[in-house]
């Protein structure tokens, strides 16, 4: 294409953008102005009456029901660590005897890792895990129910809130993890001894609410987009895709999407751990997991391999560390590429952020971390019955978790530049 055409193409796009931020612009200004009360802060959504009444009394209703399925789930019964001896054809017992080594919600659970020596996971896990659910259902409510001084800072607040809930996963993926670690079968010279930690329904109702919660934020931003940007919809029909003629910075953003989309994925199937477990001066053969491995193994982590336990884990494992990055690789690709309209691409910016906010690839590198470096101090605090004279567990970080690493930073960082991008050509928020 000569010279020329290419200059008058990239003046044409600009000359829409430009326009289409104006407009964006002074309708953001009319909608500040109307909205002025003595204190001159933007109205809060719970008060607006273009949003349904059902929604607007809906959402808070619905994020105290999470607030109180948290605080539950949180107190109840979480985990429960088990050995069962299992005799053999000639031992004297027949029956086999099961007992409870540990069993702690996720409020103890806390405090077992504490008194165990476990201070670095035991830290983490109250930041993440328990703190903050309830810090981030509370900013939500006040995004909703509370004014602000413009409609750009609850914006920022939702926003910040969406791409940081998945952190509340880290005591899901360490459970998960130090669940396919610790199971285990001891040979005690007849009978056996059978270890293997299992989930209970608080385990279970923390991961519904920290799911629940994500949903929440959802619609808060949905709807906040809407109020706010949906009059200046048909501004945006001139504009294409966020990428518009294909520049240096375009192409850089493209392959650096490929890239960490190619060596994630790659880290999937590469060791992360290894485990060394010993019993007297017999050395077991070592087992390194990768991230692929944790999910298959969860369904031999149990008592009964085909307990449907197993099977929600394995569907949560994947969704969060593999579906969830799939989703945002290919939605953000189209966000960059796809020859479509404005009003079209909103719909997959909103599913791209979605998709970004499950996307537990930083969590799972983090938590894994954690996890393993303390997998012996845990594991000398829970085999405590004059078994640790005999087993053993010791863990190992892999060297190649750190194509796992660069994966995981390389798709934040293309995640977050297609979307202050997308972001930008799509509602004009520089």
């Amino acid at each position: 294409m000569p010279h020329d055409t290419i200059n008058l193409q990239r003046g044409s796009s600009q000359d829409v953008s430009v326009r289409s931020c104006q407009s964006v612009a002074s309708a953001r200004a009319q909608v500040d102005e109307e909205g002025l009360e003595e204190e001159k802060k933007f109205p809060a959504h719970f008060r607006n009456e273009s949003v349904s009444v059902y929604w607007r009394y809906g959402i808070v209703i619905y994020l105290l029901a999470v607030l109180s399925l948290l605080l539950t789930s949180d107190i109840g019964s979480g985990v429960v660590a088990l050995t069962k001896v299992v005799p053999s054809a000639n031992d004297n017992f027949t029956k086999a005897r099961e007992q409870v080594l540990l069993e702690a919600s996720v409020f103890t659970s806390v405090k077992e890792l504490w008194n165990l020596g476990s201070y670095g996971l035991a830290i983490l896990i109250v930041v993440t895990s328990i703190m903050w659910p309830y810090v981030k259902l509370l900013l939500s409510l006040y995004a909703w129910m509370w004014p602000f001084r413009t409609a750009r800072g609850r914006e920022r607040l939702l926003v910040l809130l969406d791409v940081l809930g998945k952190w509340s996963f880290v005591d899901v993926v360490v459970f998960i993890e130090i669940m396919v670690v610790f199971r285990a079968t001891i040979p005690l010279g007849g009978p056996t001894l059978e270890v293997w930690i299992a989930p209970r329904w608080g385990f279970f109702g923390f991961v519904a609410a920290t799911m629940l919660s994500l949903i929440g934020t959802h619609a808060i931003l949905f709807h906040h987009r809407r109020i706010v940007y949906g009059t200046i919809t048909s501004n945006l029909q001139g504009l294409q895709n966020i990428a518009g003629i294909a520049t240096i910075r375009t192409l850089l953003m493209s392959f650096l999407l490929l890239a960490a989309a190619g060596i994630y994925f790659a880290g999937c199937c590469i060791g992360m751990f290894r485990i060394l477990n010993s019993r007297g001066n017999l050395e077991i053969a070592p087992v390194d997991y990768s991230l692929i491995d944790v999910g298959r193994d969860l369904s031999d982590a149990g008592q009964h391999p085909d307990d449907r336990a197993q099977t929600w884990l394995q569907i949560i494992w994947f969704t969060l560390a593999m579906a969830a990055p799939i989703g945002s690789f290919i939605l953000f690709a189209v966000l960059l590429w796809a020859p479509w309209k404005g009003a079209a691409l909103r719909k997959i910016l909103f599913l791209a952020e979605i998709s970004f906010a499950w996307n537990c690839a930083e969590v799972v590198f983090v938590s894994t971390i954690f996890a393993v470096l303390e997998v012996p101090t845990f594991g000398e605090g829970l085999i405590d019955s004059g078994c640790d004279t005999c087993y053993s567990v010791d863990s190992k970080l892999l060297n190649e978790l750190a194509v796992l690493g660069v994966g995981t930073l390389l798709s934040v960082l293309a995640n977050a530049l297609i979307f202050q991008r997308a972001h930008q050509s799509l509602y004009c928020n520089s």
